[in-house]
């Protein structure tokens, strides 16, 4: 059965103005987040022979809505399987989505599984797979899941709130040397040293607020900055709290092998941890030689399974960017199952 697959994890919504764009009920509620980079990622669909898609980050709707709306518009009738991890997004969706519940079955789980939650639904190969990778702006906004700097909380930043490690954990159990590693890996944060030597003198930390003033103390304020000092910090903890590296190569490694002969990779990443992750999957996928660069004749025996659709990354408009600031960091790839 021929479908398409989604990750989105971003909840951003950004009205289409494709030509036969009949439908007008995509100004949704502005209450919803506009998702990021929506013409491009319908540009990778080819809606001629799509049936089935599977959204595996459902987040609050934003893309899934999109896609029916477009596909409405063009007269062509589809079915999406929609996954996310978390359910206070899934009510969410479920209203964004109340007039098009026909057209969508929910399930909650992470995309990590994808293979096994895609095999459940009786679905064996997909025409498209697109990752909306990064921090919602649902978890951003509500103060209680303690993932923002700028609200305070109790620290939790668990995507899944049934997940028992919390970023409460980590930041009053790793040791020194630990949480340095975690900052310095997951946050690019060269200040990772100081941050990490203060933490742990200033335990126990449960608030959000503490702990950003904490790490604005230890990198000395950076007052002109236009980024908040605490931004790498918080992004290192929430990444090593979901597992999130780990779970998007797993997740895009399973999507490969479900793609069927043409289907489309499509993902969205949001900073250069996750793109560079992106990046390295898609240029090995798609390359007739992995070995080392120091050995003269190939031994790897690898065969592509990917062509890059452009080498060069995509990114949002200038129109988009000032509709949406928060699509300004957004990287779109595309490669092609051979």
């Amino acid at each position: 059965m021929p479908c398409v697959l989604l990750f989105c994890l971003g909840n951003c919504f950004y009205k289409l103005n494709f030509v036969g764009f009949k439908n007008s009920s995509l100004n949704i509620m502005r209450v919803y987040h506009r998702p990021v980079m929506v013409q491009e990622v319908i540009k990778s669909i080819n809606f001629e022979s799509l049936e089935v898609i599977v959204d595996c980050t459902l987040g609050s709707g934003g893309h899934s809505k999109a896609i029916l709306e477009y596909a409405k518009s063009i007269g062509k009738k589809i079915k999406i399987l929609a996954i996310d991890l978390d359910y206070e997004g899934i009510e969410i969706a479920e209203k964004r989505l109340n007039d098009n519940l026909n057209s969508i079955v929910i399930k909650q789980g992470n995309f990590s599984n994808i293979s096994k939650i895609v095999k459940e639904s009786g679905i064996n190969k997909v025409e498209a797979v697109l990752f909306d990778l990064g921090v919602s702006s649902l978890h951003l906004e509500k103060a209680v899941r303690g993932f923002s700097f700028r609200q305070d909380s109790t620290l939790d930043m668990r995507f899944d709130k049934n997940q028992i490690n919390s970023a409460t954990n980590v930041i009053n159990e790793e040791s020194e040397e630990k949480l340095k590693n975690i900052i310095r890996e997951f946050g690019e944060e060269p200040k990772a040293n100081a941050i990490a030597r203060s933490i742990v003198r200033n335990r126990p930390i449960i608030s959000t607020l503490k702990l950003a003033d904490i790490i604005v103390r230890a990198k000395k304020s950076y007052k002109h900055k236009t980024k908040h000092p605490a931004t790498q910090t918080f992004q290192a903890i929430r990444m090593y709290v979901n597992n999130e590296l780990n779970n998007i190569s797993l997740g895009i490694k399973e999507a490969i092998n479900l793609l069927k002969k043409s289907g489309k990779i499509i993902i969205i990443s949001y900073h250069s941890i996750e793109d560079r992750l992106v990046k390295k999957i898609l240029f090995e996928e798609s390359r007739d030689c992995i070995c080392p660069i120091n050995i003269l004749e190939c031994v790897c025996d690898h065969s592509p399974t990917l062509k890059l659709s452009f080498r060069k990354v995509l990114k949002p408009s200038l129109e988009e960017i000032r509709l949406n600031r928060r699509s300004r960091s957004a990287k779109l790839r595309v490669a092609e199952k051979i």
